[in-house]
């Protein structure tokens, strides 16, 4: 059932009747006005969806209705009722603003149709609209993230309560203020930093559940007040010295309250709101780990792991970050994704090398991360050494491609300062998008962590490329029934029902498979994906290619680069822009594989003869794995 209001405004009872009973009918809700003085009184007490006015009317014309509507609403939409005659009429209301005409006599289908239309693209730039203004928020969030972070951790404990009462009194634009801070022996909370308010206030301090503020603080959430609420209550006296409107926000994390942020009289006499409380958690949040360092406050026996370095925010703060990701996106239609870092494998590595610094390594891989991702992408600590990365507005493949590039930046960072002994890169990482992934936090959290443990489990423990490959293929000839979960880029129409896509890795007992995977994935390069990408083919020996090599020059001509892997036993073929890569390697010879990565998609064929003439193979489109296939092949061969 529709919800919108409709203004409708005719000085003729008959139309009016009109315009009631067909949009009553639709659902909408139904304001009538006699004259545009009327109609114009009604728009200052409400809003509305949608206003239709007639064109001629006594007293304010249409024209004249239009003009004085668009100057106290100016993105209010408006559409004319005209008759034939009053065409020229109607085009000079179009050019003051109105959204559409309709003439007179009233076809009622074209009539419903026209307003169902206007409705429908005043909500979705209504909706845009705040979209932009939420985005524009948080990016300010952000960006007041980042300021406060570069100062908080770089100053000792007084300068620091100093600035995060300026930061927060500047982004409010409060004229009073003061920090609290809990006395560890007497267990009050006394001022340790304040602006605007006289000597005595508070010089006792509070004690929680002790008096409004005291029971407040004791709640443990914002309270934001107006002293003219307070009048006539117990212990209301003692915040006397604040102005009209106050708000109390705790310092705390998971554990305890550390102190409190008090703030009050803004500028413009308004009183603190939501918009505020959201910016002063941003600001607080970084703040209560730097106090939490820099005073002997009672510490719990499990530390955090992993500390909100610079550009890294805390863990209330995340989920906070991700409730409303969910909310944006149930109201939005649009996808968000979750990336999880685990450096739990890099800990062990640099403990065994006697390198472990776990404040350094987290500032220094905090200062990769800024670089690296996006200015609208948040970094924050989780349990354990994870983090998680949330990417806004992005799908699935755009948030391995964020992956791809974090894996590589943070991959440079400790394998180039030879941090790290292995060539490998004990970096464990997952990916959950939603809503394909899960419906909530959790199940998001949860879908990672486990694509993240199969990673680890995985396929490149392994230094050269055939021993990951003998992994995956000793996998294939001991059970069909493993690695389940990503659903593939491709569905199984694309191939029939000969091929059971539902599985991340599909394994390959017969011949028949592999030709039919090989058509399928030389096909759908040439004839559908259309866009630059890498093809590697590896033929065993390069007379194979006689039935195929036509096809591998379509591709190539297309865009797509075509690497060609095997032992030269065909002396008279022309590969023209194809790059053969000759090689001897046993490896090489008793292997085949189409491997695919582009932009659109990537898919991975790999197949091996056994001794006994049956063959083992797998196929995946999963990018990670085509392109660490790929990235060893360049590696040994290229």
């Amino acid at each position: 059932m529709a919800y919108e209001k409709i203004l409708a405004i005719d000085d003729d009872r008959f139309f009016r009747t009109l315009y009631e009973d067909l949009l009553t009918q639709e659902g909408y809700q139904v304001t009538l006005a006699e004259s545009g003085e009327e109609a114009l009184e009604t728009l200052e007490r409400e809003d509305f969806h949608l206003v239709i006015t007639d064109m001629m009317m006594g007293g304010m014309n249409g024209i004249e209705t239009l003009e004085a509507i668009k100057k106290i609403k100016p993105e209010q939409t408006v559409v004319m009722v005209t008759s034939e005659r009053e065409v020229k009429n109607a085009v000079e209301a179009l050019k003051k603003g109105a959204a559409d005409y309709i003439n007179k006599p009233i076809i009622e289908d074209e009539f419903r149709i026209m307003v169902r239309r206007l409705l429908d693209r005043s909500r979705l730039t209504e909706e845009n609209a705040q979209l932009i203004e939420e985005n524009l928020e948080q990016m300010r969030v952000l960006e007041v993230l980042s300021r406060a972070q570069d100062v908080f951790f770089r100053v000792e404990v007084d300068r620091l309560l100093d600035y995060l009462l300026e930061f927060a009194m500047a982004e409010t634009n409060a004229t009073r203020g003061a920090v609290l801070l809990r006395d560890p022996s007497s267990g009050r909370f006394m001022i340790r930093a304040k602006q605007g308010l006289p000597a005595p206030f508070l010089e006792q301090g509070v004690e929680l559940g002790e008096g409004l503020l005291g029971s407040a603080l004791a709640k443990g959430g914002p309270w934001a007040f107006r002293k003219a609420d307070l009048r006539g209550k117990r212990g209301g006296e003692e915040l006397d010295p604040l102005g009209e409107a106050s708000l109390l926000l705790p310092l705390k994390d998971e554990e305890q309250i550390l102190g409190a942020l008090l703030l009050s009289s803004k500028v413009d006499g308004n009183p603190f709101g939501p918009r505020d409380v959201n910016l002063l958690l941003t600001i607080t949040s970084p703040a209560v780990f730097a106090i939490k360092k820099s005073l002997p406050f009672e510490k719990p026996e499990t530390p955090t792991p992993i500390p909100p370095a610079p550009a890294i925010t805390d863990r209330v703060y995340l989920q906070d970050l991700l409730d409303q990701e969910i909310k944006k996106s149930h109201r939005y239609q649009r996808r968000f994704s979750l990336i999880l870092l685990n450096f739990e494998g890099i800990k062990r590595e640099l403990q065994a090398s006697g390198l472990w610094n776990q404040e350094k390594v987290m500032e220094e891989v905090s200062a990769v991360l800024r670089k690296t991702i996006r200015a609208a992408d948040v970094v924050g600590a989780l349990e354990g050494r994870e983090m998680a990365i949330v990417v806004p507005e992005t799908e699935y493949q755009g948030a391995i491609t964020v992956a791809r590039r974090i894996h590589q930046a943070l991959r440079e960072l400790f394998l180039g300062q030879e941090l790290l002994v292995s060539p490998l890169f004990p970096l464990g990482l997952g990916i959950a998008c939603f809503p394909e992934h899960g419906p909530n936090i959790q199940a998001l959290l949860d879908r990672a962590r486990s694509t993240m443990g199969r990673a680890a489990e995985g396929y490149f423990r392994y230094e050269m490329i055939w021993e990951c490959v003998d992994r995956l293929l000793l996998e294939a000839e001991r059970s069909q029934e493993v690695h389940r979960s990503l659903t593939p880029s491709i569905g199984v129409s694309a191939l029939g029902s000969e091929v059971d896509l539902s599985r991340e890795v599909k394994y390959l007992e017969s011949e028949r498979e592999h030709s039919t995977l090989s058509r399928f994935i030389e096909d759908e390069v040439r004839d559908s994906l259309l866009v630059e990408g890498l093809l590697y083919v590896g033929v065993g020996t390069m007379s194979r290619l006689k039935d195929r090599l036509d096809k591998y020059r379509d591709i190539q001509a297309l865009g797509t680069k075509v690497f060609v892997f095997g032992a030269d036993d065909w002396l008279d073929w022309d590969p023209g822009d194809i790059t053969p890569v000759i090689a001897s390697d046993p490896d090489i010879l008793r292997h085949r594989f189409l491997l695919y990565y582009g932009i659109r998609a990537s898919y991975g064929l790999m197949v091996r003869q056994k001794e006994e003439g049956s063959l083992a193979g797998f196929f995946t489109t999963n990018a990670f794995l085509v392109n660490e296939l790929m990235k060893k092949l360049k590696e040994i061969y290229l």
